[in-house]
């Protein structure tokens, strides 16, 4: 990790800095904030830029023990004689006439820190060198401080800019961890910081610090997780210590139940407890408050208070105030949202077992909120009290998400007695069925539990529902073409549970069959259809990665890449753990087919890293099979090869659906390694396999990696007889593509790339772009040859980490020299050859004849292309 945290999110302010230093109608800058939102960071920056422009600075610290002596904040900066036996007026003279000469005769920019802190004569010096603007003074002030009246008037009366700063965005949070650690960061773990530090960068640094320090936040192959909670560091809980300090007991016994209970209806906290403490509490700045629904609710001005008064109550106290806010929650009907699952919650952690009913609801909503571990605690202490078939259902679907697979078959044979219905009957043996296959890889008994299930159902919908589930099976194990055929008749249904099912496993299984559009179409009718409902199974989220995939198939790839990090940013948001992980695989895929190498392994190792911690072992090797792909395309074979071997290692699984990409990807690999002819082989054989099963849209895919590694004309019969039967744009480019290597002609080269890139492949049509740099430069065409390495240089900033065959084959376009370069500036900007010609003293000829070479180099007709042309262009 970096020891240096660099200023993010700042660039705003610091801009703004740079131009009032350059105003001649102010003389200062104040910079207002909360403690450690970085005050004193920018202000630094401010005196760094003003010494990068010639200007004498300064630096001065206001502080409470100098506040006590005149002139003491400045009395480092001054010579020993400076206002020693002087007073009043005399004295402040001195005093600037010292400072001003710190500058020896150049501008001088004071930085003042804490200005709020200063003694009276260091802040009416300050402010008359404001007013007599003999020196630009930068000075930082705390929020909600009593501030001198002298620095007051440095913004009143238009002296200086009054600059708020507030704490950093969950976004510029997300840049600054991951420029500090040095490597991607994990989507929740980004999100668990933003929430602890609220955007304050002291906080964030000492929580980053503290979790490091205590191993928590550890870098998992190239990815940063927490394996544990966001750890405080010793000096930020002195910090927060100091700021909870002086408080009486009738105060400490408010913040203590606001802090257990936050956000706590502020009724609640007034009922139990006396003397106004809540009032001066507010008034201190240690609570806040907020309007919710006409409820007025309390919670702490900070998180981290919260994490240490938790940390410092006494066990027993804190089992006290836990029932004390259960009882008058509860006895008051309970009736805000989240009320039944706090009450709950705050019984079992209070030592109090709670009423079952209570209990139950507490743990439906738990489920419905994602927080399975919470689910799982209180279904059990539910089922414990009152065993029905509604908590253990609950508590076997809870411990099912959250991977714990030992229990899961306990609790379901526990409960098989009490399925009296059909449709408890479906969803015991579909929640069995699923941890046979996903968790333990039994696809013969996931199935048998399933077709059993079937025998005894008459309800249409459920029926439709188990063969769905049967489908999906299909779909996972690389059978689409097998289970889909069935449930065709139930993509045409409503909002049932049997359409929902179907939805699932079509919108993600067509695509293989070069029904792109359709899984689309799909998807998108089931998660419109989905709102409102929230079984577990039909996993709203699945719908939204399938759109992805479906998008990325048809050539769509820009919109699945927004819509993809949507979904992911919603599925981290809500903690839904499947969809987080899913849009991970998705994003992937669809960076991968970008040529984002690098974006694409952050994304593979995240789902990884996911699916292993809760024993999702199928999804996890498709993770991996994708890591083999980046790395392939990235041309390391050794690290495609390592990779591999963690795959292997892993074991089998029956959810067989990415098994051909595993093969692409070896082919790549091998590559990489220099043995086209090997990687050719194994696409030719990957290619009959899809073709075997139907898989058009997968088998496309392999003829195209085979015609990108020298093989087209093998590959170009297939391919006319395949593309024209997988719906999507980039089925044509990519026949497009074959077609024109096949013919070796640059202009069609050139519009199967632009094809391709319109699709958002840019690695694909980089190269397309290179064969047809090759194709002019066998014909002499230097500068055609020099247009698609321009574009090709374009094509590849949206390729970071790839290294294919298919790139770097030619020679990088001829760099200008600076006459070349300088003509070429001024004749963008229009200027006619005379007018050059007269501007560097050369004559008309030497200017034309200095074009004609900068048209060949730059791959430009004449001067309309010159501006973008230079954009990119480079210089010797």
């Amino acid at each position: 990790m970096t020891t240096s945290w660099p200023l993010v999110g700042r660039q705003q302010a610091l801009d703004r800095v740079r131009t009032e230093l350059r105003r001649t109608d102010i003389s200062g800058l104040v910079l207002v904030g909360p403690p450690g939102v970085g005050k004193t960071r920018l202000a630094m920056e401010c005196r760094a830029v003003g010494e990068s422009s010639g200007l004498a600075t300064a630096l001065a610290v206001g502080s409470r023990a100098a506040a006590e002596i005149p002139l003491g904040a400045l009395a480092p900066l001054l010579p020993p004689a400076s206002g020693a036996s002087e007073r009043g007026v005399a004295m402040l003279k001195q005093a600037t006439d010292g400072l001003l000469g710190l500058a020896g005769g150049r501008p001088l920019l004071l930085v003042v820190d804490d200005a709020h802190n200063l003694d009276d004569a260091s802040a009416l010096v300050l402010h008359g060198l404001a007013v007599a603007r003999t020196a630009f003074v930068v000075t930082t002030v705390r929020s909600g401080e009593r501030v001198p009246d002298p620095v007051v008037a440095l913004w009143k009366d238009g002296l200086a800019e009054r600059l708020e700063l507030e704490p950093l965005g969950q976004q510029e949070v997300a840049e600054l961890l991951e420029t500090v650690l040095g490597g991607p960061v994990e989507g929740k773990v980004l999100r668990q910081f933003w929430t602890a530090s609220e955007g304050n960068v002291l906080y964030l640094r000492e929580l980053v610090l503290g979790s490091l320090d205590a191993k928590t936040l550890v870098d998992d192959a190239g990815l940063w997780r927490l394996v544990g909670e966001v750890s405080s560091s010793p000096r930020l809980t002195d910090l927060v210590e100091a700021r909870l300090a002086g408080l009486d007991d009738e105060e400490v016994a408010a913040l203590e139940l606001v802090a257990f209970g936050e956000p706590i209806g502020v009724d609640v906290i007034e009922r139990l407890t006396t003397g106004g403490a809540l009032e001066r509490l507010e008034r201190r700045g240690l609570l806040a408050t907020e309007v919710d629904e006409r409820r007025v609710q309390a919670r702490l001005a900070h998180p981290l208070h919260g994490d240490v008064l938790r940390e410092r109550t006494p066990r027993i106290r804190a089992r006290s105030v836990r029932r004390a806010l259960a009882d008058e929650v509860e006895g008051s009907g309970m009736r805000r949202r989240g009320d039944v699952l706090r009450v709950a919650l705050w019984r079992l952690d209070g030592g109090g077992p709670g009423r079952p009913d209570v209990l139950l609801e507490a743990a439906r909503q738990a489920t419905f909120a994602n927080n399975y571990d919470v689910a799982v605690r209180l279904a059990r202490a539910a089922y414990e009290l009152e065993p029905s078939f509604d908590a253990g259902h609950i508590l076997a679907d809870a411990l099912y998400s959250s991977g714990a697979v030992a229990e899961i078959e306990t609790v379901l044979a526990s409960i098989d007695d009490l399925a009296a219905s059909e449709p408890d009957r479906s969803r015991v043996a579909l929640l069995r069925s699923f941890n046979l296959f996903w968790h333990l890889g039994d696809l013969d008994r996931a199935v048998t539990v399933v077709e059993h299930l079937l025998d005894g159902l008459e309800d249409p919908e459920l029926v439709g529902e188990a063969r769905g589930v049967l489908a999906l099976y299909d779909v996972a194990v690389g059978h689409a073409e097998r289970g889909l055929p069935a449930i065709e008749p139930l993509f045409d249904g409503g909002a049932g549970r049997a359409f929902l099912q179907a939805a699932l496993a079509g919108s993600l299984g067509l695509p293989a069959l070069g029904r792109a559009e359709q899984a689309r179409d799909l998807a998108v009718r089931g998660h419109a259809a989905h709102r409102g409902r929230v079984p577990s199974m039909y996993e709203p989220s699945l719908l939204r990665v399938a759109q992805v995939l479906a998008l990325t198939a048809l050539g769509r790839i820009p919109e699945a890449d927004q819509l993809g990090h949507e979904g992911y940013a919603i599925a981290v948001g809500e903690n839904d753990g499947a969809g987080w992980a899913f849009h991970c695989l998705a994003l992937g895929r669809c960076t991968l087919d970008r040529g984002r190498v690098v974006d694409s392994l952050r994304w593979w190792r995240e789902a990884a890293a996911l699916f292993e911690a809760v024993g999702h072992r199928g999804p996890h090797r498709w993770a991996l099979i994708g890591q083999v792909f980046a790395h392939a395309v990235g041309g390391d074979a050794p690290a495609a090869r390592k990779a591999h071997e963690e795959l292997l290692a892993l074991g089998p699984h029956p959810a067989a659906l990415n098994d051909p990409d595993l093969e692409r990807a070896l082919a790549w690999a091998a590559a990489a390694d220099g043995d086209l002819r090997a990687a050719r082989e194994r696409l030719v054989a990957v290619a009959a396999a899809d073709r075997a099963h139907g898989h058009l849209g997968q088998e496309l895919e392999a003829l195209h990696d085979l015609a990108r590694l020298g093989g087209a004309a093998e590959a170009q019969a297939r391919v006319h007889e395949v593309a024209p039967r997988v719906e999507g744009a980039l089925a044509d480019a990519r026949l497009a593509h074959v077609d024109a290597l096949v013919a070796g002609d640059a202009a069609r080269l050139v519009e199967a790339g632009e094809a391709l890139a319109a699709c958002g492949a840019s690695l694909a049509a980089a190269e397309a772009l290179e064969a047809a740099a090759a194709a002019h430069r066998r014909t002499g065409d230097s500068r055609e040859a020099t247009a698609c390495l321009r574009r090709v240089g374009e094509l590849r900033l949206e390729c970071e980490g790839a290294a294919t065959p298919g790139l770097a084959r030619l020679e990088a376009p001829t760099p200008l020299t600076r006459r070349e370069s300088e003509i070429a500036s001024l004749a963008a900007e229009g200027l006619a050859s005379k007018e050059i010609a007269a501007r560097l003293f050369v004559s008309v000829r030497t200017v034309d004849n200095h074009l004609a070479r900068i048209y060949d180099k730059l791959g430009v007709a004449g001067r309309a292309g010159l501006a973008e042309a230079l954009k990119a262009a480079p210089l010797s």
